[in-house]
């Protein structure tokens, strides 16, 4: 039956597809996805480095450091380590798509999610769905600074 199947001699049921993904010991939706691809990525980052940036709005400016980021036809993913400053301004919040994690490394900020106001120290950490208004809005103290990371559909 899978010789059939492979040669596109017959179109197998639902079940079918149920019991051979559960005999491969896969989701159904893996027999879907293509098998192959013309090539992978993969980011390398030493510690000390990664690309620098400063994002700047009206009041307020910060430092991060881009530590990866990978674009492929279903997924788009970035990591990236912050610093904020107590004394750089309210920092901005956002609102995207798909999920966003961040680790808190250093320091104690207050995080808006909707509504909730969080405040997390060194240690803490959170996920949130990003198409809900999200973000640090308050310095606690002098230097916070998180890994973020946000995985989202292209």
């Amino acid at each position: 039956m899978i010789s059939r199947i492979e040669n596109g001699l017959v179109s197998p049921s639902i079940g079918t597809l149920a019991a051979l993904a559960d005999a491969l010991e896969v989701h159904i939706v893996s027999l879907f996805r293509e098998a192959e691809t013309d090539h992978t990525d993969f980011t390398l980052v030493r510690h000390g480095e990664g690309l620098k940036s400063t994002r700047i709005t009206e009041d307020h400016q910060h430092e991060y450091i881009n530590l990866a980021m990978h674009a492929r036809k279903d997924l788009r993913f970035q990591a990236r380590r912050v610093t904020l400053l107590r004394e750089g301004g309210p920092p901005p919040t956002y609102v995207g798509h798909g999920v966003v994690f961040v680790q808190v490394l250093e320091g104690e900020a207050v995080y808006r999610y909707g509504q909730q106001r969080l405040t997390l120290r060194a240690g803490d950490s959170i996920s949130v769905d990003a198409e809900l208004n999200h973000g640090f809005v308050d310095v606690l103290t002098p230097e916070f600074s998180f890994l973020t990371v946000q995985a989202e559909r292209p």
